[in-house]
């Protein structure tokens, strides 16, 4: 009796378990896809104790039907793509079918594929309409698995997720790197179809991936590290940061070396709105509009491919190649005074937030601001998305100067208050009233600038009274609301800027003031002059 029931108790203990059917084992009990996971849907269905129904449908690719299925409704947003992946131990068959019916009328097939693993591309592709509901059918052809398989559904499409910026959907990316130092971000199980290594500091470039205390936290996000937390404008005024243009002006452009002291690793937040000045006055500046962190080790160096940025000046050239940037305050740090760069940080925090530093139209937008061309299209819609009036835009911008021009020290320097000391930018575009007292303000603010070592004491009071005898009314002019007083303030205005230009010339003619000094302001004088010539009646 004994031997009996221990031979029964044996035989219980060598009976399989029966693996349950996966939940969307059916058509009717499909797994239905988010709609927040649309673009890119993950499953890790156990194909293997799948079956399959009597009737189920087989795509025009197969012979037969497949042996085991499971079953997913998937809706398209958008006209697109729809793309089936399949990841599985080598040796199994694996089909995926997308039909455009219903469960008890399938419909025809919109993409089809049926191979033996591993999968190298996708195994299904289907043309989706905007609206439209899918059923994805993935089955079993061949051996069951040894392993879980993993099944991605991808959308290719307008408004597809990118998270790196590389051009590339996350889905079709096989390394989703945002901070761009090499390694993926999040853990592997999140990421199945990625092949580059676990980021152990996913918001920070960090090639070197050090973690010195082995704690899997990254020295550069770990707060058991030392470390100094700097802005580009402090790193750079400690003379950590070199930056040089690639030679492009739109998008990922600007060099970027930064070095750390010997005993404490550095993090440089580099963030929309910072600006660089170019060291050739006649080449673009520019302003970052892609935020980064970027992590130094202790004693270490990193170059980087470059900045994301775009130009602030439509009227410049370049910039050229190596051609070498300082950095000065962000537009945080600008005088309320100037209303152009408050609207421009308005739109470059619009651009990080929209994710959208290579987006077209964004070159277009920040022109408008600084240099007054009419935005069109996706331009015009970003302007308005800041919270700005593409129609009403400031036309103020300031002409920035870099002090260190025709320096070749390939450190960058921290240029302070190149905002608050900045001539402003007058556009001749701009009306009357805002172009005239913008001209006046240059001319007085290009005398005081005028080199003490270059410019005789008394030809530099000569030319500053001329200006003030001349600035004054001319903004009378443009102020007043009496048209028969306009006129009288607006022909005085003319004739004492004819007696500026002239005092200009004789001085260049008789060696006492150099040409390139002279003629900024003689050009603003004939800006000013063309301002008045309206309101004069000339």
């Amino acid at each position: 009796m004994r031997i009996a029931v221990l031979a029964s108790v044996l035989v219980l203990l060598v009976v399989p378990a029966v693996r349950a059917q996966p939940p969307n084992d059916t058509c009717e009990s499909a797994v239905v896809v988010p709609d927040a996971q649309r673009n890119r849907f993950f499953d890790t269905p156990d194909l293997g104790s799948a079956t399959a129904d009597l009737g189920e449908p087989a795509g025009y690719c197969l012979t037969d039907p497949p042996a085991r299925t499971v079953w997913y409704e998937w809706t398209a947003e958008n006209d697109g793509q729809l793309l089936v992946d399949v990841r599985c131990p080598g040796g199994t068959g694996v089909s995926a079918t997308v039909w455009d019916g219903t469960c008890s009328a399938p419909g025809s097939e919109s993409g089809c594929g049926d191979e033996t693993c591993p999968v190298t591309d996708a195994l299904a592709s289907a043309s989706v309409s905007a609206g439209a509901t899918y059923r994805v059918q993935v089955g079993l052809t061949g051996v069951p698995p040894t392993a879980p398989i993993v099944v991605q559904l991808c959308f290719v499409g307008p408004d597809q997720d990118d998270a790196d910026d590389d051009g590339l959907p996350d889905c079709l990316d096989d390394c989703t790197d945002e901070d761009r130092d090499g390694f993926g971000d999040g853990p592997p199980e999140a990421r199945p179809f990625d092949t580059c290594p676990p980021d152990n500091c996913d918001d920070v470039y960090n090639a070197d991936q050090g973690d010195r205390d082995g704690d899997g936290v990254g020295d550069a996000c770990d707060d058991d590290e030392p470390k100094d937390e700097k802005s580009l404008q402090e790193a750079t005024d400690e003379g950590l940061v070199e930056l040089s243009s690639k030679g492009c002006f739109d998008g990922d452009c600007v060099r970027i070396v930064i070095r750390a002291p010997a005993t404490r690793g550095v993090r440089v937040r580099i963030g929309p709105g910072d600006l660089l000045l170019s060291r050739d006055e006649g080449q673009q500046d520019l302003g970052v509009t892609r935020p980064m962190v970027i992590w130094v080790p202790p004693g270490g160096t990193v170059t980087l491919g470059g900045l994301w940025t775009v130009c602030l000046e439509l009227d410049r050239h370049g910039p050229d190649d190596g051609t070498i940037y300082d950095v000065t305050e962000s537009f945080a740090g600008a005088p309320a005074s100037i209303l152009a760069t408050g609207a421009l940080r308005a739109l470059f925090d619009t651009i990080a937030a929209r994710r959208g530093w290579d987006a077209p139209g964004t070159q277009s937008a920040v022109w408008a601001i600084t240099d007054g061309i009419q935005p069109y299209g996706e331009a015009e819609a970003l302007l308005r998305a800041a919270g700005l009036d593409p129609a009403a835009l400031p036309t103020d911008f300031p002409d920035l100067r870099n002090p260190n021009a025709g320096s070749s020290d390939p450190r960058s320097r921290y240029v302070t208050g190149a905002l608050a000391n900045a001539l402003p930018d007058c556009l001749a575009s701009s009306p009357a009233p805002v172009l005239v007292p913008c001209v006046v303000r240059r001319l007085e603010r290009g005398v005081d600038e005028l080199p003490q070592d270059a410019v005789a004491a008394k030809l530099r009071r000569q030319v500053q009274k001329r200006v003030r005898a001349a600035g004054a009314p001319a903004t009378a002019a443009v102020t007043t609301a009496n048209p028969r007083k306009a006129r009288k303030l607006a022909r005085a205005g003319v004739r004492r800027t004819g007696a500026l230009e002239r005092l200009l010339a004789k001085a260049v003619a008789r060696g006492k003031l150099r040409a390139d000094l002279a003629g900024p302001l003689l050009g603003d004088a004939q800006v000013l002059q063309g301002a008045l010539a309206p309101l004069a009646g000339a």
